[in-house]
């Protein structure tokens, strides 16, 4: 679990300085590269959301069942 969860966070933190250093060397307006920042963390924001309401969804039939 423990490997998961490292694993989990490496490729976050990949993901989001990937993403700071191409729109930092972009050749796009500031409000283009605001568009682009902030879908890519409502994104990643829905991942998580998604995983947190399927496994929170998965112990509520566990329990009940």
């Amino acid at each position: 679990m423990t490997f998961y969860i490292g694993a989990s966070w490496f490729a976050l933190l990949t993901s989001v300085v990937s993403c700071c250093i191409g729109l930092w060397n972009a050749d796009l307006l500031l409000s283009e590269k605001g568009f682009y920042a902030i879908s890519f963390l409502l994104s990643v924001f829905s991942a998580i959301a998604v995983k947190k309401n399927t496994r929170d969804a998965k112990l509520f039939d566990d329990e009940n069942s």
